[in-house]
């Protein structure tokens, strides 16, 4: 299996385009975080969609285990072992897989995750299990979807919009303009 690597290539302001370690263009999908520590695991599922018609990628528990959700707890940081790579007008939205949440109630720590196309790093899940038993997802069994959407931006964006991201998770408001 091979592994990528994300560069970016500035084309003008709030313009990226993501190319692989032979040079492809990615326009939208993912890539394995090369320095992430699952992205070795045996087993490991880079995301896909159940079916045709699915509206997410799968994201998979890589991890090589399983984890166990305690009851009423939320979950240390879970590696994905894979970055999101999309247009500078896309976002990734991830949900809890949809059968954790019926069933279990379970979520994401922050009801919807949103990866921005300026954060090109792994992408991290913290799941919270407010059900009064232990949950229990097996290792390569998916663990939250992500669906590639489009955003608008108002008339006076170039007003409004902050600088650069220069930091990770949690950075949005951490930049240089």
């Amino acid at each position: 299996m091979a592994f990528f690597a994300c560069y970016n290539i500035r084309m003008e302001q709030h313009t990226t385009i993501k190319t692989d370690l032979n040079g492809t263009i990615r326009n939208r999908g993912f890539i394995r975080a090369q320095d992430s520590a699952v992205a070795a695991t045996e087993g490991f599922t880079m995301p896909r969609r159940s079916t045709k018609l699915s509206a997410g990628y799968d994201l998979f528990n890589n991890t090589g285990e399983a984890i166990v959700l305690k009851a009423g707890t939320t979950s240390d940081k879970i590696s994905t072992g894979v970055i999101a790579v999309m247009r500078s007008d896309e976002y990734l939205a991830v949900f809890v897989r949809s059968g954790h949440g019926f069933k279990f109630s379970a979520r994401l720590a922050n009801s919807t995750g949103i990866i921005d196309a300026d954060y090109m790093k792994e992408i991290f899940l913290k799941i919270r299990n407010p059900y009064d038993t232990d949950i229990v997802i097996p290792a390569g069994e998916a663990i939250a979807q992500g669906i590639f959407m489009n955003y608008l931006t108002t008339d006076d964006d170039s007003e409004t919009v902050g600088g650069d991201r220069t930091g990770g998770l949690g950075s949005t408001n951490a930049t240089k303009g």
